[in-house]
C-alpha cells in the first residue's frame, strides 16, 4: 500500500489550496498541534507509512468505524511537521473528496473546518484550480481500492452530519 499512497501523494505534489501560503491568513490554525484529541483521520493502510513514527507525531484509536470492526486511527502532531510526512487528510485540507448520496464523487469544503480555517467560507471554485483537480483525482484513486472506498463512503456520511446546508 506504500506505492498506493505514494501515487496519491504525487498527484498532490506541492499543490496548496491557494497561491502562496494559506497559513498566513489564519496563523496556521490547522497546524497548531494536538489539543484534546485533535488530529486527522488516517485513511486505510496509511498507518503503515508510519512504522517509524516521528517524534512530533502520535497515532491513537478513534471510535470512527468505517467498516465492521474497522476503525480509522487519528494522526496528531505537535504543530511542527515534516511536510513530506503529512498524512493525506492534512495534504488536502480544507477540501475533501466526498461521495454524494447519489453515489457521485464531489470535492467539497470539509464542514469540520468551519470555525478553524478561514478558507471554509470559500466555495470550491475559489480554490486554486489545480489543487481542486488534484483532490478530485485523489478521490478517484481512493475509489479504486475496496477498503479506501468503504472509508470514503463512511466518511462522507459522517460529514453529512456536519454539513450546514
Amino acid at each position: 500500500m506504500k506505492n498506493f499512497y505514494n501515487q496519491i501523494y504525487s498527484v498532490l505534489g506541492s499543490l496548496t489550496p491557494l497561491k502562496g501560503d494559506c497559513g498566513r491568513a489564519c496563523n496556521k490554525a490547522c497546524c497548531e498541534g494536538d489539543k484534546d484529541g485533535d488530529g486527522m483521520y488516517l485513511f486505510p493502510f496509511e498507518e503503515e507509512l508510519y512504522t517509524a513514527l516521528p517524534s512530533w507525531a502520535s497515532i491513537s484509536e478513534t471510535d470512527f468505524e468505517y467498516d465492521k470492526n474497522k476503525f480509522a486511527p487519528l494522526f496528531s502532531c505537535d504543530g511542527i511537521c515534516e511536510r513530506s510526512m503529512r498524512p493525506l487528510s492534512c495534504r488536502i485540507f480544507p477540501l475533501t473528496p466526498y461521495i454524494a448520496k447519489d453515489g457521485e464523487l464531489e470535492v467539497i469544503v470539509d464542514p469540520r473546518s468551519v470555525g478553524m480555517c478561514p478558507l471554509s467560507a470559500l466555495y470550491v471554485e475559489d480554490f486554486e484550480p489545480d489543487f481542486v483537480k488534484a483532490v478530485e483525482e485523489v478521490g478517484k484513486l481512493l475509489l479504486t481500492n475496496p477498503e479506501t472506498k468503504k472509508f470514503l463512503e463512511a466518511f462522507s456520511r459522517l460529514l453529512d452530519d456536519c454539513r450546514f446546508i
